[in-house]
């Protein structure tokens, strides 16, 4: 079964007309997502976290955009920046432990993931750049804990890996408990058949293996045939996607 959807670089109306089968909406750009994450959280942007800092879900926008994209009709995936990748990337006052914040941030994520499946949402990106960068132990214990607890949640979660190559984190990315795994097979092709081996075989694979600079009808269904074979390694079952390149 191929599934097909965007990560990011079009509009709704751009996605829908080039037939995918979910179309995105979120933030999905890597100069706009920390900040519409904090204005999300209640929190300003470019404003510095303490280490007393609070979290307070205004999801106003994000379901706004997604009863748009339903009433084009269309089936959403909403996409927002993952929680340990927000606290790697925010600024904090000095001194301040980012990873310390963590248990007040889950809860959030949490109600934003319950609101999202009442609208209909029956996938949700959870974008982690951070997987493309070394990661100390703790930084990686705080995935594990992450997503161990937001997929009590919500089973349905895409983990996007997107910030390729993974390299030495390509086996953690694997091992999150996520419903599925979006990686950059764009910049990084090399690790795609990798991945199809070690991603259990019950998690949706996600290959961003289009521009997504311009997304026209065919595009996506010409690049199966280059994946051909990490489809029959997934016995049949890969998604498609049109990936942002990234710089």
């Amino acid at each position: 079964m191929i599934r097909t959807h965007a990560i990011g670089g079009a509009s709704l109306v751009e996605q829908r007309a080039a037939g995918l089968d979910y179309v995105t909406v979120g933030a999905v750009s890597p100069e706009r997502r920390v900040e519409d994450l904090a204005r999300m959280l209640g929190w300003e942007p470019g404003i510095a976290l303490g280490a007393g800092a609070a979290f307070a879900l205004n999801a106003d926008a994000l379901l706004a955009a997604v009863d748009a994209a339903i009433a084009l009709p269309s089936s959403p995936k909403a996409v927002l920046l993952g929680p340990v990748s927000f606290l790697r990337l925010v600024p904090v006052e000095p001194g301040v432990d980012r990873l310390a914040l963590l248990d007040r941030l889950l809860p959030v994520y949490e109600g934003l993931l319950v609101r999202l499946a009442a609208r209909g949402v029956t996938w949700i990106q959870l974008d982690e750049p951070i997987l493309g960068e070394p990661l100390p132990h703790d930084w990686q214990a705080a995935l594990r804990k992450t997503y161990a607890r937001l997929a009590q949640v919500d089973p349905q979660l895409l983990l996007a890996a997107d910030a390729s190559p993974l390299g030495p984190n390509l086996p953690l990315a694997c091992e999150l408990p996520a419903g599925g795994l979006h990686v950059d097979a764009l910049r990084a092709p090399e690790e795609l058949r990798e991945i199809a081996r070690r991603l259990p075989r019950d998690r949706e694979l996600s290959a961003g293996v289009v521009d997504a600079a311009v997304i026209r009808p065919g595009d996506l269904p010409a690049a199966l045939a280059a994946v051909g074979d990490v489809r029959e390694m997934r016995g049949g079952r890969l998604w498609l996607a049109a990936q942002g390149r990234r710089a």
